[in-house]
């Protein structure tokens, strides 16, 4: 099997989009999308997603012992673009920032936000699975921004 096939496959799914941020002991800021997302328990509450292993974003989520998962609206697309390029994974100037209650960067705007601990890692193949507990959540009103065959989409 091709990993371009598989890739194409892939790009049936239609998922949200989300930009995963994480604040460091010495108090900085890093921010990654992800589309990889999804719910797992209720009980307890539990969440992951699939960072790439060669991501420095896993470094710094192991550092601060959490993550944020901001879910984007439909008019976030200039944020997801932000921070799924490498270069632009550590500034926030141009975002607006809340603090949550658990200390992690949760950025204004998204559909839902939830603050999580780090609870558990898998090895994913070229890919690391990082599963948190919900510490906090919270969720507002819009449209979701989903990506749909390697473009970004809305309902």
């Amino acid at each position: 099997m091709d990993s371009k096939d598989l890739r194409q496959v892939f790009g049936r799914f239609a998922t949200g989009i989300t930009v995963i941020t994480t604040r460091t002991p010495e108090g900085e800021q890093y921010g990654v999308t992800i589309n990889s997302f999804t719910s797992v328990s209720l009980e307890p509450p539990l969440v992951s997603f699939a960072l790439q292993r060669s991501s420095p974003m896993g470094e710094h989520i192991r550092r601060s012992g959490g993550y944020a998962v901001n879910i984007l609206s439909a008019d976030q697309q200039e944020l997801s673009n932000h921070f799924a390029s490498d270069k632009h994974r550590q500034p926030f100037m141009d975002w607006p920032l809340l603090n949550g209650p658990a200390s992690q960067p949760l950025l204004s705007g998204c559909l839902a936000v939830l603050e999580c601990r780090l609870w558990q890692e898998y090895d994913g193949g070229d890919h690391v699975l990082l599963l948190a507990e919900v510490l906090d959540c919270q969720a507002f009103e819009g449209q979701p921004l989903l990506y749909y065959r390697s473009r970004y989409a809305t309902l």
